[in-house]
């Protein structure tokens, strides 16, 4: 499963990795949030959740991006080509 989010905090906080992490069936130790390990900052986590390594795999845009933009492009784009067709 393949999941498209923008860069908001809540989709890589300690409650979703932990989330991730059990859902996988990961075994190796997360670290402390704040501290250590995968839960050590955001980068660190964002990263443990793209890994393509894992069945579930997280694909978050760019900061400065707005997928819902891009999205509104696509279906504006969509519906005046079969408008005109």
């Amino acid at each position: 499963m393949h999941l498209a989010m923008d860069n908001l905090n809540i989709y890589y906080s300690e409650s979703a990795v932990c989330l991730v992490a059990e859902r996988i069936g990961f075994e190796g130790d997360l670290g402390r949030k704040g501290r250590c390990g995968i839960l050590r900052n955001a980068a660190s986590s964002q990263a443990f959740l793209s890994d393509p390594e894992h069945p579930l795999g997280f694909h978050f845009t760019p900061k400065h991006a707005s997928w819902l933009n891009q999205i509104e492009i696509w279906f504006s784009i969509l519906v005046r080509k079969l408008i005109t067709v």
